[in-house]
Protein backbone atom coordinates (compact mmCIF):
# COMPACT_ATOMS: atom_id res chain seq x y z
CA UNK A 1 0.00 0.00 0.00
CA UNK A 2 1.22 3.34 -0.93
CA UNK A 3 0.86 6.25 2.09
CA UNK A 4 -0.84 8.40 -0.07
CA UNK A 5 -3.84 6.30 -0.47
CA UNK A 6 -5.75 6.63 -4.02
CA UNK A 7 -8.31 9.35 -3.82
CA UNK A 8 -5.84 11.97 -2.73
CA UNK A 9 -6.18 9.79 0.61
CA UNK A 10 -3.30 10.03 3.16
CA UNK A 11 -3.29 6.98 4.85
CA UNK A 12 -5.96 4.75 5.08
CA UNK A 13 -8.59 6.45 6.99
CA UNK A 14 -10.22 8.47 4.36
CA UNK A 15 -9.81 12.69 4.81
CA UNK A 16 -7.77 11.68 7.77
CA UNK A 17 -5.99 15.21 7.34
CA UNK A 18 -9.44 17.13 6.58
CA UNK A 19 -8.55 17.84 3.05
CA UNK A 20 -11.19 17.48 1.44
CA UNK A 21 -12.19 21.46 1.61
CA UNK A 22 -14.80 21.74 3.51
CA UNK A 23 -16.16 18.45 4.46
CA UNK A 24 -15.26 16.35 7.73
CA UNK A 25 -15.93 13.27 5.95
CA UNK A 26 -16.27 9.98 8.58
CA UNK A 27 -14.93 12.15 11.12
CA UNK A 28 -17.87 14.11 12.46
CA UNK A 29 -16.61 14.53 15.84
CA UNK A 30 -14.56 17.52 14.46
CA UNK A 31 -15.60 20.88 12.63
CA UNK A 32 -13.06 21.60 10.30
CA UNK A 33 -10.67 24.21 10.53
CA UNK A 34 -9.21 25.69 7.51
CA UNK A 35 -4.81 26.97 7.25
CA UNK A 36 -4.40 25.70 10.98
CA UNK A 37 -3.19 22.39 10.61
CA UNK A 38 0.05 20.56 10.72
CA UNK A 39 1.48 21.88 7.57
CA UNK A 40 -0.58 25.03 7.35
CA UNK A 41 -3.71 23.33 5.55
CA UNK A 42 -6.90 22.26 6.89
CA UNK A 43 -7.34 19.97 10.12
CA UNK A 44 -10.04 18.91 12.60
CA UNK A 45 -11.31 21.08 15.65
CA UNK A 46 -12.79 19.53 18.72
CA UNK A 47 -14.45 23.15 19.52
CA UNK A 48 -17.24 21.54 22.00
CA UNK A 49 -17.26 23.36 25.54
CA UNK A 50 -18.88 20.27 27.29
CA UNK A 51 -16.60 17.15 25.98
CA UNK A 52 -15.72 15.60 29.83
CA UNK A 53 -13.93 12.23 28.60
CA UNK A 54 -16.77 10.94 25.81
CA UNK A 55 -16.15 8.53 23.57
CA UNK A 56 -16.18 9.04 19.72
CA UNK A 57 -15.45 6.58 17.11
CA UNK A 58 -14.83 7.15 13.79
CA UNK A 59 -17.71 6.18 11.07
CA UNK A 60 -15.30 4.34 8.70
CA UNK A 61 -14.16 0.88 9.29
CA UNK A 62 -11.24 0.26 7.19
CA UNK A 63 -10.47 -3.14 6.23
CA UNK A 64 -7.12 -4.87 7.52
CA UNK A 65 -5.57 -8.30 7.25
CA UNK A 66 -3.63 -8.36 10.48
CA UNK A 67 -2.82 -12.66 9.73
CA UNK A 68 -0.78 -11.25 6.28
CA UNK A 69 0.09 -7.80 7.37
CA UNK A 70 1.16 -4.84 9.63
CA UNK A 71 0.14 -1.71 10.19
CA UNK A 72 0.88 1.50 12.36
CA UNK A 73 -1.92 4.16 13.54
CA UNK A 74 -0.79 7.87 14.41
CA UNK A 75 -2.44 11.50 14.89
CA UNK A 76 -1.59 14.77 15.68
CA UNK A 77 -3.34 17.14 18.08
CA UNK A 78 -2.67 20.57 19.89
CA UNK A 79 -4.77 22.37 22.57
CA UNK A 80 -5.39 26.01 21.30
CA UNK A 81 -7.81 26.73 24.61
CA UNK A 82 -7.63 25.44 27.98
CA UNK A 83 -10.52 24.60 30.10
CA UNK A 84 -12.05 26.68 32.50
CA UNK A 85 -9.60 25.00 34.79
CA UNK A 86 -6.08 25.73 32.86
CA UNK A 87 -6.16 21.97 31.90
CA UNK A 88 -5.18 21.08 28.22
CA UNK A 89 -6.65 18.92 25.71
CA UNK A 90 -6.26 15.05 26.54
CA UNK A 91 -7.26 11.66 26.68
CA UNK A 92 -6.68 7.97 24.55
CA UNK A 93 -6.64 8.02 21.70
CA UNK A 94 -6.81 4.75 19.35
CA UNK A 95 -8.91 1.94 17.36
CA UNK A 96 -11.62 -0.11 18.19
CA UNK A 97 -11.96 -3.56 16.31
CA UNK A 98 -15.00 -5.28 14.44
CA UNK A 99 -15.25 -8.56 13.14
CA UNK A 100 -17.16 -9.61 9.64
CA UNK A 101 -20.64 -8.80 11.12
CA UNK A 102 -19.75 -5.48 11.83
CA UNK A 103 -19.57 -6.57 15.39
CA UNK A 104 -17.13 -5.11 18.04
CA UNK A 105 -14.78 -7.15 19.07
CA UNK A 106 -13.89 -7.43 22.52
CA UNK A 107 -10.69 -8.40 24.03
CA UNK A 108 -11.84 -11.58 26.11
CA UNK A 109 -13.55 -12.92 22.60
CA UNK A 110 -9.77 -13.94 21.93
CA UNK A 111 -8.91 -17.13 23.04
CA UNK A 112 -5.13 -16.54 24.54
CA UNK A 113 -4.13 -18.10 27.64
CA UNK A 114 -4.29 -21.52 29.21
CA UNK A 115 -5.67 -23.15 25.89
CA UNK A 116 -6.76 -26.64 26.53
CA UNK A 117 -10.08 -29.09 26.00
CA UNK A 118 -12.75 -29.95 27.95
CA UNK A 119 -12.40 -33.61 29.74
CA UNK A 120 -16.30 -34.03 29.71
CA UNK A 121 -19.26 -33.02 27.78
CA UNK A 122 -21.13 -29.93 28.65
CA UNK A 123 -24.78 -29.78 28.60
CA UNK A 124 -26.70 -26.57 28.85
CA UNK A 125 -27.45 -25.72 32.22
CA UNK A 126 -24.44 -27.06 33.62
CA UNK A 127 -22.37 -24.79 35.84
CA UNK A 128 -19.52 -26.54 36.08
CA UNK A 129 -17.07 -27.34 33.50
CA UNK A 130 -14.11 -30.04 33.21
CA UNK A 131 -10.94 -29.41 31.30
CA UNK A 132 -7.40 -31.02 30.78
CA UNK A 133 -5.48 -28.28 32.17
CA UNK A 134 -5.78 -25.28 34.34
CA UNK A 135 -2.41 -24.41 33.17
CA UNK A 136 -2.33 -20.43 32.41
CA UNK A 137 -5.61 -20.12 34.04
CA UNK A 138 -6.55 -17.06 36.08
CA UNK A 139 -7.49 -17.14 39.66
CA UNK A 140 -8.18 -13.19 39.80
CA UNK A 141 -11.47 -12.12 41.97
CA UNK A 142 -11.84 -9.34 38.99
CA UNK A 143 -14.81 -11.12 36.31
CA UNK A 144 -12.49 -8.70 33.44
CA UNK A 145 -9.67 -11.64 33.88
CA UNK A 146 -11.85 -15.00 34.32
CA UNK A 147 -13.65 -15.84 30.90
CA UNK A 148 -13.97 -19.21 29.48
CA UNK A 149 -13.98 -19.13 25.54
CA UNK A 150 -15.97 -21.91 23.46
CA UNK A 151 -15.18 -23.46 20.05
CA UNK A 152 -17.89 -25.79 19.42
CA UNK A 153 -16.33 -28.01 16.92
CA UNK A 154 -19.48 -27.94 14.37
CA UNK A 155 -20.58 -24.52 15.00
CA UNK A 156 -20.26 -22.57 11.28
CA UNK A 157 -18.36 -19.84 12.48
CA UNK A 158 -16.49 -21.04 15.55
CA UNK A 159 -15.04 -24.15 15.42
CA UNK A 160 -11.42 -23.06 14.85
CA UNK A 161 -10.03 -24.29 17.86
CA UNK A 162 -8.78 -21.41 20.08
CA UNK A 163 -9.68 -19.02 17.91
CA UNK A 164 -12.37 -15.95 17.89
CA UNK A 165 -15.76 -16.97 19.36
CA UNK A 166 -18.67 -15.22 20.93
CA UNK A 167 -19.65 -17.41 23.31
CA UNK A 168 -18.31 -16.97 26.78
CA UNK A 169 -19.12 -17.73 30.36
CA UNK A 170 -17.34 -15.95 33.31
CA UNK A 171 -16.12 -17.99 36.22
CA UNK A 172 -15.39 -17.72 39.71
CA UNK A 173 -11.18 -17.76 40.20
CA UNK A 174 -11.17 -19.16 43.54
CA UNK A 175 -12.88 -22.64 41.82
CA UNK A 176 -9.86 -23.27 39.98
CA UNK A 177 -9.33 -27.01 41.58
CA UNK A 178 -6.71 -29.67 40.37
CA UNK A 179 -8.55 -32.73 40.52
CA UNK A 180 -5.71 -34.60 39.93
CA UNK A 181 -5.12 -37.48 37.02
CA UNK A 182 -5.31 -34.83 34.17
CA UNK A 183 -8.45 -32.97 34.86
CA UNK A 184 -9.70 -29.51 36.31
CA UNK A 185 -13.18 -27.91 37.70
CA UNK A 186 -13.80 -24.78 37.01
CA UNK A 187 -17.42 -22.90 38.41
CA UNK A 188 -19.66 -20.99 36.50
CA UNK A 189 -21.10 -17.70 37.75
CA UNK A 190 -24.04 -18.46 34.78
CA UNK A 191 -25.27 -21.79 33.58
CA UNK A 192 -24.29 -22.53 29.91
CA UNK A 193 -26.84 -21.97 27.62
CA UNK A 194 -28.46 -23.68 24.83
CA UNK A 195 -26.26 -22.24 21.85
CA UNK A 196 -27.04 -24.84 19.37
CA UNK A 197 -23.89 -26.64 19.26
CA UNK A 198 -22.95 -29.68 20.75
CA UNK A 199 -19.96 -29.51 23.42
CA UNK A 200 -18.46 -32.79 23.45
CA UNK A 201 -15.19 -34.41 25.10
CA UNK A 202 -12.34 -32.26 23.64
CA UNK A 203 -14.03 -29.00 22.44
CA UNK A 204 -11.33 -26.22 22.78
CA UNK A 205 -11.54 -23.97 25.49
CA UNK A 206 -9.26 -21.29 27.07
CA UNK A 207 -9.37 -18.49 29.67
CA UNK A 208 -9.75 -15.07 27.82
CA UNK A 209 -9.48 -11.54 28.96
CA UNK A 210 -10.52 -8.00 29.16
CA UNK A 211 -13.76 -6.05 28.74
CA UNK A 212 -12.74 -2.93 27.26
CA UNK A 213 -13.93 -2.61 23.69
CA UNK A 214 -11.36 0.13 22.93
CA UNK A 215 -7.56 -0.33 22.17
CA UNK A 216 -5.58 2.57 22.95
CA UNK A 217 -2.74 2.36 20.65
CA UNK A 218 -1.94 5.95 19.42
CA UNK A 219 -1.44 7.11 23.21
CA UNK A 220 -2.52 6.52 26.84
CA UNK A 221 -4.60 8.94 29.01
CA UNK A 222 -2.21 11.59 27.62
CA UNK A 223 -2.05 15.54 28.25
CA UNK A 224 -2.04 17.20 25.12
CA UNK A 225 0.48 20.14 25.77
CA UNK A 226 -0.25 23.65 24.29
CA UNK A 227 0.33 25.70 21.67
CA UNK A 228 2.81 23.47 19.73
CA UNK A 229 2.01 20.06 17.71
CA UNK A 230 2.54 16.65 19.03
CA UNK A 231 2.68 13.61 16.86
CA UNK A 232 1.79 9.99 18.70
CA UNK A 233 2.39 7.27 17.16
CA UNK A 234 1.32 3.36 17.75
CA UNK A 235 4.25 0.79 17.45
CA UNK A 236 3.66 -2.26 14.85
CA UNK A 237 0.97 -3.92 15.25
CA UNK A 238 0.44 -7.24 13.28
CA UNK A 239 -0.93 -11.05 13.89
CA UNK A 240 -4.10 -12.16 16.15
CA UNK A 241 -4.15 -12.18 20.13
CA UNK A 242 -4.28 -16.09 20.25
CA UNK A 243 -1.05 -16.35 18.96
CA UNK A 244 1.26 -13.51 20.69
CA UNK A 245 0.06 -10.99 17.99
CA UNK A 246 -1.98 -7.38 18.30
CA UNK A 247 -5.22 -7.82 16.62
CA UNK A 248 -8.19 -9.47 18.43
CA UNK A 249 -9.33 -12.55 16.77
CA UNK A 250 -11.90 -12.26 14.62
CA UNK A 251 -11.03 -8.74 13.26
CA UNK A 252 -11.94 -7.35 9.87
CA UNK A 253 -12.13 -3.66 10.16
CA UNK A 254 -10.71 -1.24 12.50
CA UNK A 255 -12.05 2.52 13.58
CA UNK A 256 -10.13 6.02 15.15
CA UNK A 257 -11.23 6.66 18.50
CA UNK A 258 -10.58 9.45 21.06
CA UNK A 259 -12.05 9.61 24.50
CA UNK A 260 -12.02 13.63 24.55
CA UNK A 261 -10.79 15.70 27.21
CA UNK A 262 -10.46 12.27 29.27
CA UNK A 263 -7.64 13.09 31.37
CA UNK A 264 -9.72 15.59 33.69
CA UNK A 265 -13.27 14.18 32.84
CA UNK A 266 -14.06 14.77 36.62
CA UNK A 267 -13.93 18.95 35.91
CA UNK A 268 -17.07 20.02 34.49
CA UNK A 269 -17.99 23.34 36.62
CA UNK A 270 -16.95 25.25 33.72
CA UNK A 271 -16.07 24.74 29.13
CA UNK A 272 -13.31 21.98 28.32
CA UNK A 273 -10.65 22.27 26.64
CA UNK A 274 -10.22 22.95 22.78
CA UNK A 275 -7.65 21.26 20.44
CA UNK A 276 -6.91 20.95 16.57
CA UNK A 277 -6.22 17.55 15.38
CA UNK A 278 -4.52 16.28 12.09
CA UNK A 279 -3.30 13.29 10.23
CA UNK A 280 -5.43 11.04 11.94
CA UNK A 281 -3.66 7.55 10.28
CA UNK A 282 -3.36 4.24 8.95
CA UNK A 283 -0.57 2.73 6.93
CA UNK A 284 0.73 -0.62 5.97
CA UNK A 285 4.32 -1.58 7.47
CA UNK A 286 6.12 -3.75 4.69
CA UNK A 287 8.18 -6.10 6.14
CA UNK A 288 6.65 -5.78 9.30
CA UNK A 289 9.49 -2.69 9.91
CA UNK A 290 8.11 0.92 11.84
CA UNK A 291 7.96 3.55 9.20
CA UNK A 292 9.66 6.49 9.59
CA UNK A 293 8.02 9.55 11.82
CA UNK A 294 8.52 11.65 8.89
CA UNK A 295 5.59 9.77 7.37
CA UNK A 296 3.12 10.57 10.03
CA UNK A 297 3.49 14.45 9.77
CA UNK A 298 2.75 14.75 5.94
CA UNK A 299 -0.23 16.11 4.53
CA UNK A 300 -2.66 14.25 1.93
CA UNK A 301 -3.28 16.23 -1.52
CA UNK A 302 -6.41 18.55 -1.41
CA UNK A 303 -9.29 17.63 -3.65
Amino acid sequence: MAIIHNNGELGMFPNGSFQHKGRRGKFSAYSVRQGAGLNGGSCGLMGDTNKYGSGWYGGFRTPIDPANKAYQFSASVKTIEKSYNSRNGSGHMGIRMYDKWNNVVYGYMSPRYGQTTLSRAITPGDTEIYIVSGSGWSTSSSTSNTRVTFNPPTHPDYSTAWDYTRLTRTYTGSTLTNLGGGEWKVTLTAAVPDWGYALPIGTPVANSRGTNSNTYCITGNSDYGFGIWKTYTSGVMSGYMNTGGSFRCGTVSVAFLNLRNYKYRSEKSGNCAKYLIDNIMMVECPGGVARPSEIFKRRGRRR
